[in-house]
């Protein structure tokens, strides 16, 4: 029965031991995360109002220059075990304090209400921050194969933990009226201190001994980094599509936010709808999870991010054309979820896969770079766009249509993305930032068109002999049959 989940979820009987140790920090950390994002944005709504989120996305994109400092400033002084403790340790403390304080506001009985957009900004950077934290925990400490095959049913435990974080949001507010919302805030750190002494077990055991200590040099300087991913094609048209996506889902989020106060205007009830809504979107997610690994496998990475790009085009078609509908909060919640699964679901394994593509010492670098701009930029853009419509420039439909033609960008921008995928990845293993073992991690796919496979193609015919034996090498594992003919003459070679 064992052999059939294992073959089923596509993991091996060795990947136990790690599923093991890392199973429970990712379950922990899906809690948490959504337990903190749905309490602050149910307490912000319904006390500050969701006219003011776009002011709120704005206040988060400019942090992230602060956040990018103090990871190059902290990862030049610590190896790469102490800099996820001090992430960690600043988390948790940082959360701690401002549950503390909306629990000691209910308790005394007062209200300072400019300290939800202080709440709000504080949850939303910090949790944000763990993400990725949680992602660079994991790959530091599997091999990439196994990395490649462990990391969907880590997402997946993620999703459980943010399915149970969900029910918890629903039941909470029925059984403690008035102060449920305030008491799951508080269930967020009590959550992380629990998963603190399983962060600290692994960094010690996989960062910190001695025996892997020479393999922790300090981390590239961001500034390499940025310059690295700047001056790479896909790289650079990676980051801002999943801007764009991350955009697209907040300016959805926005709408859904409007219909939703606009039939639950308390607090309490906004919470259980939204704790509700936020469990069926993870055990979606959950199960869509647990057949990734075979998605990506079967289609490849390239074809996953240009098929994601046609469902956001279709999604936004669809809701764009719903805004004066009776059943908008629904059809909302639904475009919501489908958004929430790309976003949350599909995208953070993929980005796991688009960091190899740079040297080991910079991939930590990458990722919060990715995370903190995927996350600043979308909220940038959302604001910029959600802006128009709380200040009242535009109505529901024209901001409907903005966000349409955005939507239409971002499938440009995925269809690029499939077409640099394998000429970036022949690059990568010229400079040895990718060998050749790790080429199943990339998942090349089957389903591939001869646009494609040009440049590998170029490369068997280049003349130039490492060219072709990487090209040789990366043809093995797409097995595509325009490259067959072009592989006749290596075959028949003496």
């Amino acid at each position: 029965m064992v052999n059939n989940i294992n073959r089923i979820l596509g993991i091996q009987s060795r990947d136990s031991e790690k599923l093991l140790q890392l199973g429970p920090i990712f379950l922990l950390t899906g809690i948490a995360y959504i337990a903190g994002i749905v309490s602050v944005q149910s307490l912000f709504v319904s006390r500050f109002g969701v006219a003011y989120l776009p002011v709120m996305y704005l206040l988060e994109a400019g942090i992230l220059p602060l956040q990018l400092w103090l990871f190059s400033h902290l990862s030049q002084k610590f190896d790469k075990g102490t800099l996820l403790k001090v992430f960690y340790l600043i988390i948790w403390f940082g959360v701690l304090a401002c549950a503390l304080f909306t629990l000691g506001m209910y308790w005394f009985d007062f209200q300072w209400r400019m300290f939800y957009p202080l709440l709000f900004i504080v949850f939303n950077v910090l949790l944000r921050i763990l993400i990725p934290l949680m992602w660079m925990l994991g790959d530091g400490i599997c091999l990439l194969q196994q990395a490649k095959r462990i990391f969907p049913v880590l997402g997946a435990l993620f999703t459980l933990g943010a399915i149970l974080a969900g029910m918890l949001a629903r039941i909470l507010p029925i059984y403690f009226q008035g102060r449920g919302t305030e008491l799951l805030i508080l269930f967020v750190p009590a959550v992380l201190f629990i998963s603190l002494f399983l962060w600290r077990r692994l960094i010690t055991n996989y960062f910190l001994s001695a025996d892997l200590k020479e393999g922790n040099d300090r981390e590239a300087p961001i500034t390499t980094v940025i310059k690295n991913v700047c001056f790479s094609p896909f790289l650079r048209t990676s980051l801002l599509s999943f801007v764009l996506l991350l955009s697209l889902f907040y300016v959805l989020d926005y709408e859904f936010f409007l219909f939703m106060a606009a039939r639950y205007p308390n607090s309490d009830a906004m919470t259980q709808y939204f704790g509700l809504f936020t469990a069926i979107v993870y055990i979606v997610s959950f199960l869509a999870s647990l057949f990734l690994n075979r998605l990506i496998g079967a289609v490849g990475i390239g074809n996953t991010v240009f098929i994601m790009g046609l469902t956001v085009i279709i999604l936004f078609a669809g809701t764009g054309s719903m805004t004066q509908s009776p059943w908008a909060l629904e059809l909302f919640s639904v475009g919501d979820l489908l958004m929430d699964m790309l976003s949350f679901t599909l995208l953070p394994p993929i980005n796991q896969v688009f960091y190899k593509f740079l040297p080991a010492e910079q991939r930590a670098g990458a990722s919060l770079l990715f995370a903190g701009s995927i996350n600043a930029g979308g909220k940038l853009i959302s604001a910029a766009v959600t802006g128009l419509h709380s200040t009242g420039m535009v109505n529901l439909i024209v901001l409907s249509t903005i966000a349409f033609l955005l939507a239409f960008a971002y499938f440009a921008l995925t269809w690029g993305q499939k077409r640099l995928y394998l000429s970036t990845l022949l690059g990568s293993l010229e400079i040895n930032a990718v060998r050749a073992p790790e080429l199943n991690d990339f998942s090349p796919g089957k389903l591939l068109g001869e646009g494609d496979v040009h440049p590998i193609l170029e490369a068997l015919q280049s003349g130039n002999a490492i060219r072709e034996l990487i090209a040789l090498e990366l043809s093995v594992h797409i097995k595509h049959k325009t490259l067959f003919t072009a592989l006749q003459p290596f075959l028949s070679h003496p």
